[in-house]
């Protein structure tokens, strides 16, 4: 599973101008609001496939995936993914998830 670096971190928040807690409180219900945007938020969806799988893998292990999915596809917008996971906990068809199986999900 992926991690960000101290550098990594650091260059992100200086990019966003945040030197403090107090700041980076302040921005995260704005970035909340900008993944309403279906564009950002399929370019964070799409991150999360190569930030989750294990460095050097070309897939995520199906847990991963399984714990991502309903964090980030709200039943609401994709009323599959509860069922799908199931099928995937209870079946175990696969033990990783491909990328373009974890893209086509989002469709």
């Amino acid at each position: 599973m992926g991690y960000f670096t101290k550098d990594e971190w650091m260059k992100g928040m200086g990019e966003h101008r945040i030197n403090t807690v107090e700041e980076l409180k302040h921005m995260l219900p704005l970035w909340d609001q900008s993944i309403k945007d279906d564009a950002v938020f399929k370019k964070l969806y799409l991150f999360t496939f190569a930030f989750a799988k294990t460095t050097g893998q070309k897939s995520m292990d199906v847990d991963v995936a399984m714990a991502l999915w309903p964090i980030m596809l709200s039943p609401a917008k994709y009323p599959h993914i509860p069922s799908f996971v199931e099928f995937l906990r209870s079946e175990k068809p696969v033990r990783v998830i491909n990328k373009g199986v974890y893209n086509v999900i989002l469709q």
